[in-house]
């Protein structure tokens, strides 16, 4: 037997969790590959939880799954497994679809026993019912919700209060018709969780002690464990939609999987849909292994064994069949992620057309995979069928009671239909792109090669102004720079006075004729003078020397500063003509940027053109066929090529 079925809920009621769980006694028993567990367990503690939001086409109980066999007499093409797994799925898929109840609700699962066909209950009965067996007033049971599930012959019952969680779950007959039937119930598992399954715990651990080597501070994601049926085998659910790989208990890391759920196969009757211990023939007689009824006490010899689920030669379900187990919702939308990356289709248009022009993108109204005109539309038979075929959505074999689904259906259709029907080219793949983001990126460089060039030469602007700015000192102050020589000179020249220089021609004569006639004063006014004239010369031989010494200096001075001046002018050169290069590589990256948009311009118009050509074309092919061509006039939208 299996566990509860998936639910999608708010993750906010779990803070009583624990004493909801332990009001309801006994253990929970559920199919893993290679355990026999019994199918009729007495009791299962089950999930305090609410289910996501079910889908609104529900099954009958008049036509359950099974494979048809082919007509005696005629020889039909034997279907190939592929294609009988493939209806299969698609069968239990269909079946498992529920009614919409609200998704933030708690959601308890009754599996009725001894018979009863809940598809043949009138409802208000069965409502009553069940408020009867929980102890539910009238009041109560009208803010509750209950459901049938007639493919799989149970009950689903939807609550917004807590407290009545544990009252349905603990009903275990029900009244109908004057007979008390035998049922089963349980609470279905929390929104954004999944089961996982571990190994090798011994007979000997009792509940309470699986419950706390596994739910504790090692395992931060474990909400809850019970034993699978008398096996050694435990199963875990875990917050969020991942299962761990390992799970501590006692201390030892024991490898954890993702929990399958068997297929539902009536050991009893041999149909498909429901389990032995709902199962509303418990009477009848029929060989499980090939199907037929009344089966003779020799019947084993001549029995053929074919699967249900898969057409292999061995009774239904059971060895290695392929299709035995339940795709794991995980695993489904792995696959579907896969899928839609290879393909890049996501939720387009699958109807083909005669011609090769393209699909028309698939409306708003339609793509909703719930909608009320998909799964309950009055639409003729292979209307339904082809609009089934159309607009198929990718979670149409997600069944409301699957063990391991999980809660993202909202987000996953809102993310679907922001999509486009007709997928946008990655960047990488396409090649214009690809040039503009490398003449982009080169462009870049470019920027920041100029930058660092400008930096360089604005510093060696600055040391050129600095050395500019400074002017040659007169004098003395020259002689720190000057050369040896120049010093030493100037030094001497300065410490010792220079001779006197010779007189000049004639003047002897003159004081020797008037050496008689002077007086002695006219005698000491001629010394005066002599001594102002010789001063007069020393003064101008001092003056003389410094101006060439400073001249000197200055040259040679001027020397070294035009040899340093000279490297940076080259150097000034030799960034001039490396800035005009860049200049010169951004110039051509500009133009074929601007030839690169104008191409990018014009395949975009026309594409609009040949868009806008190609609606007109459609929608007049459209009025055509449904026989409103004489409706365009002159004025029309239509004849001037505009649509929207």
């Amino acid at each position: 037997m299996t566990a509860p079925g998936p639910s999608s809920m708010d993750t906010s009621p779990q803070r009583d969790f624990q004493p909801i769980l332990d009001r309801s006694s006994g253990r929970m028993a559920i199919t893993v590959t290679g355990t026999s567990i019994d199918e009729t367990p007495d009791g299962i503690a089950g999930w305090v939880v609410t289910t996501q939001r079910g889908k609104k086409t529900s099954g009958s109980a008049e036509t359950p799954l099974q494979v048809s066999a082919p007509t005696p007499g005629k020889r039909a093409a034997q279907p190939t497994r592929a294609q009988i797994i493939k209806r299969v799925n698609a069968n239990f898929a269909k079946t498992a679809r529920m009614p919409f109840v609200p998704r933030d609700e708690y959601k308890i699962v009754v599996r009725p026993r001894g018979g009863l066909l809940v598809g043949k209950v009138m409802m208000p009965e069965l409502v009553r019912a069940v408020a009867s067996a929980a102890k539910v007033n009238s009041e109560e049971i009208q803010r509750d919700t209950v459901c049938p599930n007639l493919a799989q012959n149970i009950i689903v019952i939807s609550t917004p209060e807590q407290a009545r969680v544990s009252q349905y779950a603990s009903v275990r007959a029900l009244g109908i018709g004057g007979q008390a039937y035998e049922v089963f119930a349980y609470a279905a598992a929390p929104e954004n969780t999944v089961k996982g399954v571990i190994g090798g715990i011994p007979l000997s651990e009792t509940p309470e002690m699986i419950r706390a080597n596994v739910v504790n501070d090692y395992n931060d994601t474990a909400l809850e464990a019970h034993r699978i049926g008398t096996s050694h085998a435990v199963i875990v659910l875990f917050n969020g939609n991942k299962v761990p790989a390992y799970v501590k208990y006692c201390g030892a890391l024991i490898r954890c999987r993702i929990y399958r759920q068997h297929k539902e196969v009536c050991k009893t009757c041999g149909q498909l849909g429901h389990r032995r211990d709902v199962c509303p023939r418990p009477n009848v007689k029929i060989c499980f292994a090939c199907g037929k009824m009344n089966p003779n006490d020799d019947h084993e010899k001549e029995c053929k064994p074919r699967c249900k689920l898969c057409g292999g030669s061995h009774p239904t379900g059971t060895g290695n069949c392929a299709n035995k187990f339940k795709t794991p919702f995980l695993l489904r939308k792995r696959e579907r992620k896969t899928a839609t990356e290879k393909t890049g289709k996501t939720g387009q248009s699958k109807f083909s057309r005669k011609d090769d022009s393209p699909a028309l993108p698939k409306s708003a109204q339609r793509e909703r995979s719930n909608s009320r005109s998909e799964s309950r539309g009055r639409a003729r038979r292979h209307e339904r069928s082809a609009n089934r075929n159309r607009w198929c959505s990718l979670s149409r074999d997600r069944a409301w009671t699957d063990v391991i689904r999980v809660g993202a259906k909202s987000e996953k259709d809102a993310k679907t239909r922001q999509r486009s029907s007709t997928p946008a080219r990655k960047p990488q793949n396409n090649p214009l792109t690809a040039k503009m983001l490398q003449l982009e990126s080169t462009i870049k460089l470019m920027q920041v090669s100029m930058r660092q060039q400008q930096d360089t030469i604005r510093k060696q602007a600055e040391m050129i102004t600095r050395l500019t700015s400074q002017q040659p000192r007169s004098g003395m102050q020259w002689n720190v720079s000057a050369p040896p020589t120049a010093t030493l000179a100037l030094s001497d020249a300065t410490a010792m006075p220079p001779p006197p220089p010779p007189p000049p021609q004639g003047t002897d004569k003159t004081p020797r004729r008037k050496k008689a006639r002077r007086s002695s004063v006219n005698e000491s006014d001629e010394e005066e003078d002599l001594n102002m004239d010789n001063d007069a010369d020393e003064t101008a031989s001092v003056s003389s020397i410094s101006t060439q010494l400073s001249r000197t200096t200055e040259g040679q001075e001027g020397l070294n500063c035009g040899a340093r001046f000279k490297k940076i002018y080259n150097r000034l050169n030799r960034q001039d003509r490396r800035i005009n290069e860049i200049s010169h590589k951004v110039d051509n990256v500009a133009s074929v940027m601007n030839k690169f948009e104008a191409r990018v311009e014009a395949r975009i118009t026309t594409g609009f053109e040949e868009m806008k050509l190609f609606m007109v074309q459609v929608l007049k092919e459209e009025l055509s066929s449904l026989g409103l061509g004489n409706l365009n006039t002159p004025g029309s939208s239509l004849d001037h090529g505009e649509s929207n």
